[in-house]
């Protein structure tokens, strides 16, 4: 497929590869790997508590476990996890001088451009056939020609590949909010598919985005605690798997 040669759709391809670069680049803070080593430290942790739930019972009470350890086991991954949290929901925009790697960030970004996310842009952009119906009709052809020249089997062309371009069809017309019949090269996706995002994210990390600021980032007052009735603590791991789900 011929790309366009407009500033918008170069404009797009140019995000779009930075997109990708913050979500899944080689940068160490790329938002992929902030995810990777947050879900394996979790992962690590649950294998300590199902030891301690394996531990044999102390003569005097309890389990044979020595609390110093493990107490600061408790306190440095739930500190950590917060903070992991804390910083893929980090406000602040993906370019410029405070710019930084976060979900919150990039998604906030990528609204900014739903205007560019024209169904023919990503197509383009992916290197996909935007006619799939002509790739089917092509491929059936393909196919027909292979099987009364005798062949049993082939490799087809990704040139055919018409799944994928029906695939991204589809998809477009749930990010666009339209339907197969209504579909038009006009299409976009909508930028409240950013917001609801957002909106899911900001929902399932709240408690543990004002834990950090009142009780990691800052030791807060009394009174500064009290405006978001956070006088205790009371950050249990329900709250961090809830956020590792939404994330």
């Amino acid at each position: 497929m011929n790309e366009p040669q407009t500033p918008e759709y170069g404009t797009f391809k140019a995000k779009r590869q930075f997109w990708i670069d913050c979500l899944s680049g080689k940068d160490p803070h790329a938002i992929s790997r902030q995810l990777t080593a947050m879900t394996w430290d979790a992962a690590a942790y649950r294998v300590v508590n199902e030891a301690r739930r394996l531990s044999p019972p102390a003569e005097d009470g309890g389990v044979e476990l020595n609390g110093l350890m493990h107490r600061l086991i408790d306190k440095c991954f739930f500190e950590s996890q917060m903070l992991a949290i804390r910083r893929l929901m980090d406000t602040y925009p993906v370019h410029g001088k405070r710019s930084v790697y976060s979900l919150t960030a990039l998604l906030k970004d990528m609204e900014k451009n739903t205007t560019r996310m024209t169904r023919p842009h990503i197509f383009a952009a992916e290197g996909l056939a935007y006619d799939d119906k002509a790739v089917y009709d092509d491929l059936q052809q393909c196919r027909a020609e292979r099987t009364m020249g005798g062949e049993k089997f082939w490799v087809e062309p990704n040139v055919l590949a018409w799944g994928q371009s029906a695939r991204r069809h589809e998809q477009i017309d749930r990010l666009a909010g339209t339907s197969e019949q209504s579909r038009s090269p006009g299409d976009c996706v909508s930028s409240d598919v950013f917001v609801r995002l957002q909106k899911k994210l900001g929902d399932a990390t709240s408690e543990v985005k004002k834990c950090v600021d009142k009780f990691v980032a800052h030791a807060a007052t009394l009174e500064s605690r009290s405006y978001d009735r956070m006088q205790d603590i009371g950050l249990t791991l329900n709250h961090l798997w809830e956020a590792h789900k939404s994330l």
